[in-house]
């Protein structure tokens, strides 16, 4: 049965009503995924970006990251269930919404620095961040800094929950965002996609998975996080260089 985006939604709400009924969860679940479905469902090169868990100031609450996505100034409701203010250099729009910038570029064949350069003129980016599915390993909100055995406890622990999610969104290219012992694209390679063979890009020496041509995804790269201190035009390169060279490589460029 060919997935609808209807139906997309309607199997996400399933799998989080269940995490939701977990004492883990209860109350304080962060439901992910597929903002737009029907943009997503449409790409010709499915993007899937997995984090490590969202943070929430060390005060988690249950929330639908879909719909502050989904929302055109990327405002999430707050615990008082009004929407919050956000401002363009806030963590979607000018961190994440960095890397699927460049991630958009690299699959379109945009040079980077002409694409980089649309980047920095500002404005919203909330075109192209609604075109992906975002899944975070740790459903439950963090502070600012994450606790790795956290978030490899939640990787281990929920890996069939988080299978589901992979197997749902058939996503050509999977981009583990963060490096290090709580890396999302090493722990999904012990957990949740085993069944890879690690290779170095040429460029970056990113490491990344490439699975057998018929499966889905094809290739999952590790990638610094969009938090990463440094110049956000060498993280911009290092992204659209990455991505580009493992499109290219597993045919889906």
């Amino acid at each position: 049965m060919k997935l609808t985006p209807k139906t997309l939604t309607a199997k996400e709400n399933t799998l989080f009503d269940a995490l939701a009924r977990t004492p883990d969860f209860r109350k304080a679940l962060y439901r992910d995924g597929v903002p737009t479905p029907e943009v997503y469902l449409a790409q010709r090169i499915r993007v899937l970006f997995v984090f490590r868990e969202p943070n929430l100031r060390g005060k988690p609450f249950a929330m639908d990251m879909r719909d502050e996505v989904h929302d055109e100034r990327f405002r999430p409701i707050g615990r008082d269930g009004r929407r919050q203010k956000r401002s363009s250099k806030g963590w979607w729009n000018a961190k994440a919404g960095m890397f699927a910038h460049s991630v958009a570029a690299a699959l379109d064949g945009e040079p980077p620095n002409r694409a980089f350069k649309r980047f920095i003129q500002g404005g919203w980016n909330h075109e192209v961040v609604n075109r992906y599915a975002y899944v975070q390993v740790k459903k439950i909100g963090g502070g600012g800094t994450s606790i790795a055995a956290d978030i490899c406890a939640h990787a281990a622990k929920y890996a069939g929950a988080l299978k589901e999610q992979v197997k749902l969104y058939q996503p050509h290219l999977v981009l583990g965002c963060g490096v290090g012992k709580d890396s999302p694209a090493v722990l999904f390679a012990s957990h949740v996609l085993p069944d890879g063979r690690e290779r170095d890009t040429s460029k970056t020496h990113a490491k990344w998975w490439e699975f057998s041509p018929t499966a889905c995804p094809r290739a999952m790269v590790q990638l610094w996080h969009p938090a990463w201190r440094g110049s956000r035009w060498t993280l911009y390169e290092d992204v659209w260089s990455s991505v580009r060279e493992v499109a290219n490589k597993v045919s889906l460029c």
